[in-house]
């Protein structure tokens, strides 16, 4: 971490400068990947935690991505959550902890995936989780909840 705070600190101090709300750090969700590092859970959860606090000291809010493991770990010091696929890999339902605690919950689905969007919509619309439809790679695209 010694080698990798200055970087992450001047990355938010940058975010922070220019007048954004809040940070997404992509897909924190590492442990289960093939990093090249022995990381674990619990090294997942201390990163999490370490950047949250490093946003809130900005005035930043700080958001969980694709990660539903962590969503009782985390819930006390993140913000929001975001996924991708969630809805098509059925674990949305897992994010709802976020929902019940006041905290928003944005989800995109992807036109590459053979996604029931309406579904995805009426789901979305009974628990409070807006859904996007974007292509992969993040054209102006954006499909939107009828």
């Amino acid at each position: 971490m010694d080698l990798l705070a200055p970087v992450l600190r001047a990355r938010l101090d940058l975010c922070a400068a220019k007048g954004f709300d809040g940070v997404e750090p992509d897909n924190i969700e590492i442990h289960d990947n093939a990093t090249g590092f022995p990381l674990t859970y619990a090294h997942q959860l201390a990163y999490a935690r370490w950047l949250a606090d490093e946003a809130h000291a900005r005035g930043l809010a700080i958001g969980l991505k694709n990660a539903p493991d962590m969503v009782g770990d985390s819930l006390e010091f993140l913000d929001f959550a975001i996924t991708e696929d969630a809805w098509y890999y059925h674990w949305i339902a897992d994010l709802l902890p976020f929902i019940e605690a006041g905290k928003a919950v944005f989800a995109a689905e992807y036109t590459d995936m053979d996604v029931d969007f309406t579904a995805a919509c009426e789901w979305g619309r009974a628990h409070n989780i807006p859904f996007i439809l974007k292509n992969r790679i993040l054209t102006s695209y954006r499909g939107t909840c009828p």
